[in-house]
């Protein structure tokens, strides 16, 4: 997002916690300090929950894996590796399925005979 949308969306925050403080006569400040508590993790991009759940939907259209399987590469990506694993994750992930399907026959493991 650029700076303006954010700018609107901290906007929109504040004039939706203030009158709401007001309300219940509470001071304005509050309701500031309300909203940057509510909104100070996003802006500060500790939590991006949409992303990670975006993110897995619109890749797994793109690509032949499943999107759960998308979302574990990517959550177990994340907690694995950090920042990086928001790419690394699916990555070894669609290693892994990729070679799962080059080492069966038709998703299925080859029967040996002896």
């Amino acid at each position: 997002m650029n700076l303006l949308s954010e700018a609107a969306i901290f906007l929109a925050a504040a004039v939706v916690t203030v009158p709401l403080f007001r309300r219940f006569k509470l001071s304005a400040v509050l309701g500031y300090l309300a909203a940057g508590v509510l909104i100070g993790p996003f802006g500060l991009k500790f939590v991006s929950a949409v992303d990670n759940v975006l993110r897995p939907l619109l890749l797994s259209e793109r690509s032949e894996i499943n999107g759960l399987l998308l979302l574990i590469g990517l959550l177990g990506g994340v907690i694995a590796f950090g920042g990086v694993g928001l790419v690394l994750g699916p990555v070894l992930m669609a290693t892994a399925v990729g070679l799962f399907k080059a080492f069966t026959v038709d998703g299925e493991l080859p029967s040996r005979s002896l």
